[in-house]
């Protein structure tokens, strides 16, 4: 369960041709990370704040792209010892 109000550190690195949308969506509400295409792999780092409405038993989370790779993919909640990954949680 993601924290209501609480930053998360989503991470991950891709290659593609197309441009590549991640969501994490719940109860309504959406949190969007938009990436241009990438030639070469390109590692993407960024900070999202879980809206304050936010309340579930999970998220679901999808990603967007027509063509390329994405590998390791993770959600760290700042602050916290937790992290979320294709393996589970750490």
């Amino acid at each position: 369960v993601m924290g209501t109000g609480a930053k998360y550190r989503v991470q991950f690195t891709y290659k593609s041709s197309d441009s590549l949308t991640v969501k994490l969506n719940s109860m309504g509400e959406e949190m969007k990370i938009e990436k241009d295409a990438a030639d070469e792999e390109t590692t993407v780092s960024e900070i999202i704040t879980a809206p304050l409405s936010f309340v579930n038993d999970g998220i679901d989370l999808q990603i967007f792209c027509n063509d390329g790779i994405i590998k390791d993919f993770s959600i760290t909640r700042i602050d916290m010892d937790n992290e979320i990954s294709a393996d589970g949680i750490k």
